[in-house]
């Protein structure tokens, strides 16, 4: 057994100020290694086997794996361990989380897990408090250590799924400067990075520096075939389109007159235009978007067919806007950090940190789509549409023509039959496209003290303050009610810009452009104050071992504050999702207490057999106090196996998003069941959406040809102050084998399993907007049986007043949700040593390793209304379990000889449903993914003491995304797949 200050030590190494007696595990792992485990740790593995001897499965990336991974941020590392799910990574475009990076575990969401810095919390980058990854200097990690189920009696609130350990490199000497650079196949989606490190004594204090740089640069979805087609067509045109209203729709014999005159046929032509009504030529003339699965195609288009999604023309005009969307985004980070330690004396140690990062990112979608709200010149009549008077001086001939046959009306415009206005939908490719330029910054500073008492005990206390800022810019937006005053002057504008604007095929002039461009900055800035203190030693002693303990208290206040520019609201401005102001803090005072102890050692069938519980007790101010605990169990029965069994209950309190929130906007990729093109009409769906046309004023056959003008549909969710904690309980059982044989074949094997169970309870979170639409229409049979508009079910849904189009899906944040995930981990590592087998040393040796996990549920109820859902092996949707394959598997082979080691290592993701098809068992329309294989290479030399030189092959065979739809964003996830293609690395480190 080690002795206990080396016990001590491991404890607040890895627990910071504790909070647990988690050290105990590695300093078990340390008193193993010395006997020989660590001879387990294979060169270029990223899976060292601190996890063999711990009683929780731990699974550990170290900074040899991360550098062959030629990761430029720390989350595309990570998004590799079958353990998790890929989350909003660093270079997503749309969704986007602004060039920031999260982690998610088991695909509980990002804010069910825990980011630690060497066992101590850090700063938030939103009203979640989830950690950015890019705020952590990734030159500086010398391992990161997963630890997956609860850890709620270990670290506190939030780690239901388990916590992401980044252990730094705190002791350094000497002087050591790395850098790499990277490009694609291609020629593009470039990297680079650069840092320095420096340590030394200084008057009996130790002291590290460290500065580093950081570029990614973009990548459009136009160079790539699978993402350079829009997904499908929309109604926002670049020449803008006039949409009929179903109550006051032109006559057949008007529009046929009209196009007869193109040289179109009567009857192919509807009287609604198509998907994206009529919209215009430049030489005045009309042309028809047409209607997919139907006789009504596109008519009469006469612009370019570059800018048109051609695997959809000419049965329906649609523009093609993906070009102008990022496939990857440019980044660029500047990190320093600097670290200092002292011993006034044997008995006390004090340090300190502060650590800087500051990184710029930016995301570009499509030009402004408009309106995207319901038209604010309308309050309270949900127009999701500009409004034309049929005075504008600009209308053409043949538009006029089709007015002027109208006999209809519709209740929320004004006028009626041909004096009637008409609705218009925009995209203001004028303005360029809506991006959103962001500018990070963060600092965490930290002090504490660990003092060696008698009889053993050491004590010790920090305090940290970490402060995170993000200033966004939007550009390419629209003003609305300028654009309504433009298009209702009886001047055509003139009297607001030179020109005016022609709306009718025409382009801005400069400015209108002026007039009408909008640039709009926000900030965002989170705060966190923690204080630890904590005591440990040894409580007394057993026949097996001493019985080691450790107590404590913890502080933490988080302060979060988002500003919007005044005037920003929804339906002012088109471009982005209209985002309102919302700030909220949370404080919490907790104590904690754990114990580990030796029950029996060196008996018949039980080598060793210990015991480590755990309690934590939180209080926060608005839900009172919760408590959480732990029990594991390890029993080692003889030498090479070891069996390990644990039990948690975690918490989760709600977060300032999830209780301050007011309504914001989302968008989800599904169909609109009252689509006659969706598949999921059957005459009981059909009569419910008469009964809502009929409700706004339409005629009850608007649905017999309805088509949803888009992908797309707008989601409004909002906080609940009344959020009550989350409750979870995970209970995990495994084996480790390491048997004592060795050979040259196969030589320090070792291997585990563990299966997992988590159940959480009353859990926070939004009904799936596409289950709350579906179960509006029954769909599945679960929702609304009778099929009733008054149903609670249908309640959340919102209409356009002006064209039917469904636009909204609100939410309220509830504790109905419940959550419930099992599978199974396992692990194999081993050694060939080829040179023994072979007889000649310079055949060096293999070293193997392989990991892999089962997903054998992942059930997810929205409310005790709703049908539970079981989503393993589905890909798609907007939440946190977006991508939850059966199995997945990482693995690595490594020839070493001499200074030269060259690594081959691969990841399987199986193929999945997707996850419409769940929701929606008669679903026919929607794809899935097939399974996909990933491999690189890459070589590492040893030029000499003082320089390592290294190389790769990202993506050996070049293996594009599977592509499914409804897709994440660009027919695929780019957070899951590989987007870029095959690249070329080469990296240097000197040592001087």
């Amino acid at each position: 057994m080690v002795d206990l200050a080396r016990r001590l030590r491991a404890a607040t190494a890895l627990g910071g100020l504790g909070c647990s007696l988690v050290g105990v595990g590695p300093a078990m792992a340390a008193d193993a290694a010395s006997t020989g485990v660590q001879e387990l740790v294979v060169t270029g593995s990223r899976l060292p086997r601190a996890d063999l001897v711990a009683n929780s499965p731990i699974v550990t990336l170290d900074a040899e794996g991360l550098a062959a991974s030629a990761s430029l941020t720390l989350e595309t590392a990570l998004n590799r361990l079958p353990q998790v799910t890929p989350s909003f990574s660093s270079a997503a475009n749309n969704p986007s989380a602004n060039g920031a990076a999260y982690v998610n575990l088991r695909g509980l969401g990002a804010n069910r897990n825990l980011v630690l810095l060497d066992g101590r919390r850090t700063i938030g980058a939103n009203a979640s408090n989830s950690v950015d990854l890019n705020t952590i200097p990734e030159g500086l990690i010398d391992r990161v250590e997963v630890i997956t189920g609860g850890a709620s009696a270990v670290y506190g609130a939030d780690a239901v799924a388990g916590v992401v350990n980044v252990i730094l490199k705190s002791r350094f000497e000497g002087l050591e400067a790395r850098g790499r650079t990277l490009v694609s196949e291609r020629g593009d989606g470039r990297e680079h990075e650069a840092s320095l490190t420096a340590g030394r004594q200084v008057a009996g204090v130790s002291l590290m520096a460290s500065v580093g740089w950081a570029r990614r640069e973009e990548v459009g979805k136009g160079a790539r075939d699978f993402s350079s087609q829009a997904p499908g067509a929309s109604s926002f045109l670049p020449s803008g389109g006039y949409i009929p209203s179903p109550a006051n729709l032109p006559t057949s014999a008007a529009v046929n007159t009209v196009f007869g005159r193109y040289g179109v046929a009567p009857g192919l032509v509807s009287t609604r235009g198509g998907v994206g009504g009529f919209s215009f030529n430049t030489d005045g003339t009309l042309f028809s978007t047409g209607q997919t699965d139907s006789p009504f195609d596109a008519q009469n288009y006469r612009g370019s067919t570059t800018d048109v999604v051609t695997g959809l023309y000419p049965d329906v005009y649609a523009y093609n806007y993906q070009p102008f969307n990022k496939l990857i985004l440019p980044l660029e980070r500047w990190s320093g950090a600097l670290f200092a330690r002292a011993r006034p004396s044997d008995r006390l140690e004090l340090y300190a940190q502060v650590r800087g990062i500051r990184y710029t990112a930016s995301t570009a979608l499509a030009p402004t789509p408009a309106p995207t709200d319901p038209n604010p010149l309308y309050p309270g009549q949900a127009v999701l549409a500009f409004t034309i008077p049929v005075t504008n001086p600009f209308i053409p001939a043949d538009l006029a023509q089709l007015l002027a046959s109208r006999r209809g009306d519709t209740p929320s415009l004004k006028g009626a039959g041909p004096t009637e206005e008409f609705a218009y939908k925009f995209r203001a490719v004028a303005l360029g496209p809506r991006q959103s330029d962001n500018t990070a910054k963060s600092i965490q500073a930290l002090g504490g003290a660990r003092l060696d008492l008698a009889a053993d005990w050491r004590a010790d206390a920090f305090v940290s303050y970490g402060r995170y800022e993000r200033a966004e810019t939007q550009s390419g937006l629209l003003n609305v009610r300028r654009f309504e005053q433009l298009l209702d002057s009886p001047t055509g504008g003139k009297d607001l810009c030179d020109g005016g604007f022609n709306p009718f095929g025409a382009t801005l002039t400069t400015s209108c452009r002026d007039f009408l461009n909008v640039r709009a900055h926000f900030a965002t800035t989170v705060e966190q104050t923690n204080a630890v203190a904590s005591l440990a030693g040894t409580l007394g002693r057993l026949p097996a071992g001493p019985v080691l303990a450790v107590a404590g208290a913890e502080f933490r206040d988080v302060r979060y504050a988002f500003a919007p520019p005044a005037g920003y609201a929804p339906g002012e401005i088109s471009g982005f999702i209209p985002l309102t102001a919302v700030s909220g803090s949370i404080r919490f005072a907790e104590l904690f207490a754990e114990a580990a102890a030796p029950l029996m050692a060196d008996r018949p069938l039980v080598r060793a057999l210990d015991l480590t519980l755990g309690y934590r007790h939180s209080q926060e101010r608005r839900t009172g106090g919760v408590d959480s605990w732990k029990a594991e169990l390890g029993w080692t029965p003889v030498a090479p196996l070891k069996l390990r069994a644990a039990v948690q209950r975690a918490v989760r309190a709600p977060d300032i998003f999830e209780r301050y929130q007011p309504p914001v906007g989302g968008s989800l990729n599904g169909r609109d069941p009252c689509a006659s093109d969706s598949g999921l009409q059957n005459p009981q769906v059909l009569a419910l959406c008469r009964r809502q046309a009929v409700a706004l004023g339409f005629p009850a056959s608007i649905t017999d040809d309805f088509e949803q003008g888009g992908p797309d549909v707008s989601v409004l969710q909002g906080g609940n102050p009344d959020l009550k904690p989350e409750r979870a309980t995970t209970f995990t059982v495994g084996a480790v084998w390491r048997p004592a044989w060795d050979s040259a074949w196969i030589g320090r094997l070792a291997a585990t399993v563990d299966g997992y169970d988590i159940r959480v309870k009353d859990a926070i979170g939004y009904q799936d907007p596409q289950v709350a639409l579906n179960a509006c229409y029954n769909i599945g049979g679960v929702g609304n049986p009778t099929y009733d508009p008054a149903n609670p079910a249908c309640q959340v849904l919102t209409r356009s007043a002006s064209d039917f189009g469904l636009f909204a899906v609100g939410a309220r944040e509830t504790n109905e949700v419940s959550l419930h995930t099992a599978g199974v981990d396992a692990s194999l590592a081993f050694r060939t040593d080829l040179a023994q087998v072979g007889g000649h040393a310079w055949l060096g040796r293999l070293d193997t390793r392989l990991e892999g996990s089962w997903l054998g549920r992942f059930r997810v109820q929205a409310s005790s209304a709703q049908r539970r859902i079981d989503y393993a092996g589905t890909i798609a949707g907007s939440d946190g379990y977006r991508s939850l394959p059966r199995w997945k598997a990482d693995g690595s082979t490594t020839w070493t000889s001499g200074p030269a080691a060259l690594t081959l290592t691969g990841r399987y993701i199986d193929g999945m449903e997707n996850r419409a098809r769940r929701i929606d068992p008669t679903d026919t329309t929607s794809t899935g993914a097939g399974a996909a294989w990933y491999w690189d290479l890459s070589g590492r030399w040893e030029v000499n003491r003082r320089a390592q030189l290294r190389a790769g092959i990202a993506n050996l065979f070049d293996r594009g995304p599977e592509l499914f739809k409804p897709a994440v964003d660009a027919g695929t996830d780019p957070s899951t797949y590989d987007v870029i293609g095959r690249r070329f690395w080469v990296g240097l480190t000197l040592r001087l």
